[in-house]
């Protein structure tokens, strides 16, 4: 699933259609970024999991009721995810200047 979004959804959106004969740099630069999305799903089931076993009588009556949006209610820190969102819009106004 993450390759496929990759190339059908990421790819299409950050460059221009064409050959740039940079191939070599471009396996580079698409391996980096695959490993570092890869390395970020994983890291979120662990935290997902350690969720869970917090609360898995809660989680479990969530599932249950197949309320997603209350999963993800009880997944998600608002307040950790405002501060991720504002570091990541200053670091791609830095570094996305190109």
């Amino acid at each position: 699933i993450l390759l496929q979004r990759y190339i059908k959804e990421i790819v299409p959106a950050i460059s221009i259609s064409g050959d740039d004969e940079q191939h070599g740099s471009t396996v580079m630069a698409d391996i980096t970024i695959l490993q570092a999305l890869s390395r970020r799903v994983h890291y979120g089931k662990f935290v997902a999991e350690s969720k869970y076993l917090s609360d898995p009588v809660e989680y479990q009556r969530l599932v249950d009721a197949d309320d997603a949006d209350g999963v993800m209610k009880l997944l998600t820190n608002q307040v950790v995810e405002d501060k991720i969102l504002r570091r990541s819009r200053l670091k791609a106004a830095t570094y996305g200047r190109e």
